[in-house]
C-alpha cells in the first residue's frame, strides 16, 4: 500500500503541472479509500454463472452492432442526459453530475469519431464532408473546456452552468472557411468571382451545434455513407475498432489536441491515463461506463 501510494504520487508530481491542477492530494486520499475497501469479485464463482434462458446453451458473445447504430447509441444517450438536465425538478448537484457526464459523453464520442467515422466517411465518399464536421467539433471542444474548468465550489460558477452547457447544446455553428478552387484560371475573376459570396451569403446559419451535428450525421452522412456500397465485413471491422477506440478515448475536452489519424491517436493515448484519473477524483471513484 504504501508503495503504491508513493508510486501514484510520484506520477502526479509530474504530470500536474501540465494539467495545472493539483490532484496529488485528492488521488492519494482515493487509492488509501479504495485499498481498504473488500474487493467486489468476492462473491463465490458459483454465484456469478448465469443460466442461459430458456435452456439455451452459452454460446460465443454476438459481434458488435453495425456501425450506424453504435453512433446513434451514443448520440441517444447525450440526448437523454441534456433532457433530464432541463426538467424543472432536477437540483444543482445533480445538474453538475449531469454536465460532467455530458462532457465525458462527448469528448469520448467525438474522439471515436476522428479516429474512425470521419476517415472511413473521407474513404467512402471522397469529398470534403468531414472537415466542416472537425470544425463544429472544435468549436464544441471549445465551449465544453470552458464549462469544465468552472470551480464546482464556487457557488457563482454554478449559476453559469446552465447558460455553459445549452450554448454548448445549442450554439450557432462557425461558418466554415471557404476553399479556394485550385483549378481556376490566375485571371478569372469579377462576375465569375462574385457567385461564391452571394451563395456564401445567402446561406442560413447552421443552428443547434451539437444537436444539428448529431442529427446531420443520423440523417444525411450515415445514410450517404451506407449508400456507399459498404460490405457486411467493413461495417464489422469498422464497429470493432470503434468499440477498441473507447480503451484509449479522453473524457475531458482538449482543444489543442489534433484531430485526424495518426496524431491524434497519439494525443488521446497520452491524455486518457490523466483524464481517468481526474474523473476518479470527480466522480468519487465512480465514473460512468
Amino acid at each position: 500500500m504504501a508503495f503504491l501510494t508513493h508510486a501514484v504520487q510520484t506520477v502526479l508530481t509530474k504530470i500536474t503541472p501540465i494539467s495545472g491542477m493539483a490532484l496529488s492530494k485528492d488521488v492519494i486520499t482515493l487509492v488509501r479509500r479504495t485499498a481498504r475497501a473488500p474487493p467486489a469479485c468476492a462473491a463465490p464463482a458459483a454465484r456469478r454463472r448465469r443460466r442461459p434462458r430458456s435452456g439455451r446453451a452459452a454460446g460465443p458473445m454476438p459481434p458488435p452492432p453495425p456501425r450506424a447504430a453504435q453512433v446513434r447509441e451514443d448520440h441517444d444517450r447525450v440526448r437523454a442526459l441534456y433532457e433530464q438536465y432541463k426538467l424543472p425538478g432536477t437540483q444543482t448537484a445533480q445538474k453538475r453530475l449531469l454536465a460532467w457526464t455530458i462532457i465525458r459523453e462527448v469528448s469520448i464520442h467525438s474522439a471515436k469519431e476522428e479516429e474512425v467515422l470521419y476517415p472511413a466517411l473521407r474513404d467512402a465518399l471522397g469529398d470534403l464532408t468531414p472537415d466542416h464536421l472537425l470544425a463544429e467539433h472544435q468549436q464544441l471542444k471549445e465551449l465544453l473546456a470552458q464549462l469544465d474548468a468552472l470551480d464546482p465550489t464556487d457557488v457563482s460558477a454554478l449559476a453559469n452552468f446552465d447558460g455553459r452547457l445549452q450554448e454548448a447544446m445549442q450554439a450557432r455553428a462557425r461558418a466554415p472557411r471557404q476553399r479556394r478552387c485550385c483549378c481556376a484560371a490566375p485571371g478569372a475573376r469579377g462576375a465569375g468571382a462574385a457567385a461564391p459570396d452571394s451563395r456564401r451569403a445567402a446561406a442560413p446559419p447552421r443552428p443547434q451545434l451539437l444537436l444539428h451535428h448529431m442529427r446531420e450525421e443520423e440523417e444525411e452522412l450515415l445514410p450517404r455513407f451506407a449508400a456507399a456500397g459498404q460490405t457486411s465485413e467493413h461495417l464489422m471491422q469498422l464497429g470493432r475498432l470503434w468499440e477498441a477506440s473507447k480503451l484509449h478515448a479522453p473524457s475531458r475536452p482538449h482543444p489543442w489536441a489534433p484531430n485526424t489519424p495518426p496524431l491524434n491517436i497519439v494525443a488521446n493515448a497520452s491524455v486518457a491515463p490523466l483524464d481517468f484519473l481526474r474523473d476518479l477524483v470527480r466522480f468519487e471513484a465512480a465514473p460512468p461506463l
